[in-house]
């Protein structure tokens, strides 16, 4: 189970790898315009000038940090490569915080921290959604006896958590 759920979570680092790329490629092409050909150096240019650019690059340590912690886990059970991932995945959320309409009045600001923590819980749901369902449901939905009892109770208790956690 612990491996197929690393599998899983190597997939998501693997996305979000992509998507970290696919926003700064994004942001680059919003700020010269469109304009394809220039498109390199316009993205030194981003990266060195701009406040998004100063603030995406920490995207790139913190993914490394991920993706070694993660390399580490798949070698050899290791508590603390899960830490090291945790950290990397709150930094590269601050990121997004720091740089999108939260920090409009500036970096730190209670709105950049309302939305960072909006990002971890709204990712930590999300990441147990697909954790339970590509790697949990159906292990024990392959279970004899009461596999399937089982994981209906884990969804409802599951639902029920989310539930609450958006009224709260």
């Amino acid at each position: 189970l612990a491996g197929k759920l690393l599998r899983v979570l190597g997939v998501a680092l693997a996305l979000l790898t992509l998507a970290s790329f696919g926003i700064l490629l994004s942001r680059t092409l919003e700020l010269n315009g469109g304009a394809w050909a220039t498109l390199w150096p316009d993205m030194r240019v981003a990266l060195g000038v701009t406040h998004f650019g100063h603030v995406w690059l920490w995207r790139v340590p913190a993914l490394a940090i991920a993706w070694t912690a993660w390399a580490l886990s798949m070698r050899r059970s290791n508590p603390r490569a899960a830490w090291f991932m945790l950290v990397a995945f709150a930094l590269i959320a601050f990121t997004r915080s720091n740089t999108g309409h939260p920090a409009d009045h500036g970096d730190f600001t209670l709105t950049v921290w309302i939305d960072w923590l909006h990002l971890l819980a709204a990712g930590t749901w999300v990441g147990s959604l697909f954790g339970m369902s590509l790697a949990i449901f159906p292990l024990l939905l392959r279970q004899s006896g009461d596999g399937a009892t089982l994981a209906v109770r884990i969804f409802q208790r599951l639902s029920t958590l989310s539930g609450r956690a958006q009224i709260g």
